[in-house]
């Protein structure tokens, strides 16, 4: 009937308008044609959002639905897509800020000089390099001590080659030390 059509309608412009407030991503998942119909309610009014939201079919709504999500890896998958896009964007940004001279310090003498010196806000190191390194290990210490953000990037990445090449270790800084 029309007044349930339209009340559908107002719950799908309330979750398109969810998602919109937010950067992370969504998963939208059940055994029926209601998540094929929220997909087309958003590709007409803001396909944009269609990059944020994965759409997955389950047998069970509820509990099970969930639990079978889980089972499946969906979740796992996204958070490792999310890590390696975060990355990568980390990356890119620290080799932008080295080409202007920017407040980045790479390879371990000079990022041990900025942890010593309180400057670091953001930490980059390879997940190898911190396993294999003592040295490595007393910076992140140190960094996680003063409160500096610590993110360690898998060598298997993309990002992870391009942060071994600077070093296997880089910060982003307060200050110029």
């Amino acid at each position: 009937d029309e007044k349930h059509d339209e009340k559908v309608l107002q719950y799908f412009g309330d979750v398109m308008a969810d998602v919109e407030k937010h950067e992370e991503r969504y998963v939208v998942a059940g055994p029926g044609l209601k998540k094929d119909n929220f997909k087309k309610f958003v590709e007409k009014r803001k396909p944009e959002l269609l990059k944020r939201i994965y759409f997955e079919t389950c047998s069970h709504a509820e509990r099970n639905g969930v639990n079978e999500l889980l089972n499946k890896g969906i979740l796992e998958r996204l958070i490792g897509e999310d890590r390696i896009e975060r990355e990568t964007k980390l990356l890119e940004d620290m080799t932008r800020e080295i080409s202007k001279d920017g407040l980045v310090a790479y390879g371990l003498a000079e990022v041990r000089k900025a942890a010593e010196g309180y400057a670091i806000v953001r930490l980059l190191i390879l997940d190898e390099f911190l396993r294999s390194s003592k040295e490595a290990e007393a910076i992140v210490e140190l960094v996680d001590k003063n409160r500096g953000e610590i993110v360690i990037v898998s060598e298997e990445s993309d990002a992870g080659l391009k942060l071994k090449g600077f070093g296997k270790i880089a910060a982003f800084l307060k200050f110029r030390i």
